[in-house]
């Protein structure tokens, strides 16, 4: 055992007492320890995630090569990941082409019929949704990243990439109409002073046709091309564009519209993430395999970092008896010392401790 601790990385000898069968010593680690999480080997293990997943968790040694692994939700399953997502899916088109972007959970489209996610991506079994902070709900004409779309893009060209903080994404159209509408569902309150919308530009997207009514266009730096819809700050619980581009050349395609990046000035905040399946144990983080095809065939951009939301905060009370000893009244002792005599009057006290999400305690 001590040759096997003294070829460890990361942990050398404190003390050492005794010689041969009867020496002790004691190790210790040079770098604070993290937390383990033990599953199952060589076992049956349940996880919540696609097939897939095995390969991902294999390699991250959350499962051993010789596990069995079934399918499970989150609340009871070993393992969670991400990798099960709740996508429509076109069966006529090549997989990699076939799954639309992840949608929330009330989208009902990946279990219905004509768009329905072969099992187990088709059921309610540790799926990965999509939620929106901010806006209730976020609706387009239409989407290049609609895996029945006329002009598909890629799975990144939903309508989730108007307000994902991102401005190198962007949702496009799909259906190659020369108009579209992007309508913003708010939650009840919502007054916003105005939308900021940040259009998408290139050789590939048509410009959008400058009219008048209530659009301002900001001067914009070069390839940059900003608007601003002014509003009067009455509460509203929808907001729709409307977005016309220009045709081009007689007997051409038409170009997709685009939105960058979609912001209200006094109203709510918006954006957009990832939701695993609920429940304990190690969960897997992953990137949309789509992606190591083409990055624009993926939902997750090159340079993808993940963010834990805000956690539960668990709150523990304790309750310590502590008495006086013949230091004086002012002095308290936690615990009794063996052998000897003390004052039987003991004084109770409570100290009650909440432990956040960053791991400090607030007293």
């Amino acid at each position: 055992m001590a040759a096997t601790f003294a070829a460890s990385p990361g942990v050398s000898l404190a003390r050492s007492v005794g010689e041969g069968s009867d020496r002790i010593s004691v190790w210790r680690l040079d770098e604070p320890a993290t937390p383990v999480s033990l599953v199952p080997s060589a076992a049956m293990v349940d996880v919540a995630g696609a097939p897939e997943a095995w390969f991902a968790l294999v390699a991250a040694g959350l499962l051993d090569p010789d596990a069995l692994t079934t399918q499970a939700d989150g609340a009871h399953a070993d393992v969670r990941s991400d990798t099960l997502r709740w996508q429509a899916l076109n069966s006529g088109r090549p997989a990699a082409r076939g799954h639309g972007p992840t949608l929330p959970a009330d989208d009902e489209r990946p279990a219905v019929v004509g768009t329905r996610d072969p099992a187990p991506g088709g059921q309610p079994v540790g799926r990965t949704t999509r939620f929106y902070a901010g806006p209730d709900a976020l609706r387009v004409t239409s989407s290049a990243a609609d895996p029945f779309a006329a002009d598909w893009r890629g799975a990144g060209s939903g309508p989730a990439a108007m307000v994902d903080g991102d401005p190198r994404t962007a949702w496009l159209s799909g259906d190659g109409s020369p108009t579209q509408t992007v309508t913003v569902d708010l939650p009840d309150g919502s007054r916003p002073d105005a939308l900021l919308v940040h259009a998408a530009w290139g050789s590939d997207i048509a410009p959008r046709r400058r009219g008048g009514g209530r659009w301002e266009h900001r001067t914009p730096p070069a390839g940059v091309d900003d608007w601003r819809v002014p509003l009067d700050g009455r509460e509203r619980r929808s907001l729709t564009v409307s977005l016309t581009g220009d045709t081009g050349p007689a007997g051409t395609a038409q170009q997709p519209l685009g939105v960058r990046e979609l912001e209200l000035e006094g109203g709510p905040r918006m954006s957009t993430g990832l939701s695993v399946p609920e429940g304990p144990g190690p969960v897997l983080l992953t990137r949309d395999p789509r992606g190591a095809v083409l990055p624009e065939m993926g939902e997750d951009p090159p340079d993808l970092v993940r963010s834990v939301g805000p956690l539960p905060q668990t709150q523990v009370s304790a309750t310590v008896r502590a008495r006086a000893d013949e230091s004086g009244p002012g002095s308290r002792r936690c615990s009794p010392e063996p052998g000897r005599q003390h004052p039987a009057r003991w004084v109770p006290t409570r100290r009650r401790t909440h432990l956040s999400a960053g791991g400090r305690d607030r007293r």
